[in-house]
């Protein structure tokens, strides 16, 4: 009926579409070329990024795209879409909420900033130390280096930390100074290393604490590029650091580099699926509905909703489903 190939985008996601050597299989790829088969269609496929697809479709220089494209108002604008085929969700992956254990605590504390505060403190004190003892040597500290030095910086702990055993009492005016000026120190570099690691365990305890779009504020949060999820994360305040793969994505939100992960359901449910994953959960944003996507105006787009109501009033449709979601 039809004797020009058609040019179908594709942008692999699994399970709907999978890359199987030179071919395709997956629940989006069954439902279309049933679809082209009842409307005679002559079709290949071309592998594009997610992106690419609105931009080929937006230009005419593809005539459908399979992908588990979700219908937005954003998408509406620049493409015309078929009738829906799938509901699904957007959902979010998220750590589940534990209590906070000793091992949360280590964690908290020992990152890169509680660390450079440390060592700030560290050299303050060694330096003081030295300062001390020159200052004090042969008066109320050994006038040899060793153990001298040691004896200087023990009163520099016990000053700078404002503990003050009072076992050692400055004589010379430079060495009183230095006392004073640690222990005014001690207040403030304690004070600003206290509250550092305090923020540091709170926030520890608080990441994992999201439920709606409405956490994600401040949040890394890592989704694919282009995806239906983009707006709805910028829009909420999320700082959205693009992956190229859902596993790559995975292992930074268990690692702990990132908050959260946003993706579509049967990706996320297909790559769990293969897991022992008990620390992560996944939470619902909102519903979704897939559907073939298609150049403003385009004719084929009749033809498709027909072929695409026919499968569903047969059976067709519950086959095919049935395979790829089995467990529903």
């Amino acid at each position: 009926m039809q004797d020009k190939k058609l040019i179908i985008d594709i942008h692999p996601v699994s399970p709907l579409i999978v890359k199987k050597g030179n071919s395709y299989v997956g629940f989006d790829i069954d439902i279309w070329e049933v679809v082209a088969s009842r409307t005679n269609l002559n079709f290949e496929y071309k592998e594009v990024e997610l992106g690419r697809i609105f931009t080929d479709l937006k230009n005419k220089k593809s005539d459908a795209a399979i992908a588990g494209l979700a219908i937005n108002y954003e998408r509406e604008k620049i493409v015309d879409f078929s009738h829906p085929y799938f509901e699904s969700e957007l959902v979010i992956l998220t750590h589940k909420e534990r209590h906070f254990s000793f091992t949360d605590f280590i964690k908290s504390i020992l990152n890169s900033h509680s660390i450079t505060w440390i060592l700030y403190v560290f050299i303050f004190i060694i330096a003081a130390g030295h300062i001390f003892w020159l200052a004090e040597r042969g008066m109320t500290l050994s006038q040899n280096y060793l153990p001298g030095i040691f004896e200087s910086l023990w009163f520099a702990v016990v000053t700078v930390t404002t503990v003050g055993y009072g076992d050692m009492v400055p004589v010379e005016w430079v060495g009183r100074i230095v006392s004073i000026f640690l222990m005014l120190t001690g207040f403030i570099l304690f004070g600003i290393l206290t509250a550092h690691l305090a923020s540091s365990i709170a926030l520890h305890k608080i990441k994992s604490n999201i439920t709606n779009s409405k956490d994600l504020l401040g949040k890394k949060v890592s989704a694919a590029k282009d995806s239906a999820g983009i707006r709805m994360l910028k829009e909420s305040g999320a700082k959205v650091i693009y992956y190229q793969t859902f596993q790559e994505a995975y292992k930074k939100l268990k690692s702990g580099k990132i908050d959260a992960v946003v993706s579509d359901e049967p990706t996320v449910e297909d790559f769990l699926s293969r897991k022992k994953e008990k620390n992560i959960e996944i939470k619902t944003l909102e519903k979704q509905y897939y559907a073939i996507a298609f150049p403003k105006e385009s004719k084929l787009r009749e033809r498709i909703n027909m072929a695409i109501l026919s499968i569903k009033e047969d059976g067709t449709y519950q086959k095919i489903y049935k395979k790829w979601f089995d467990s529903k």
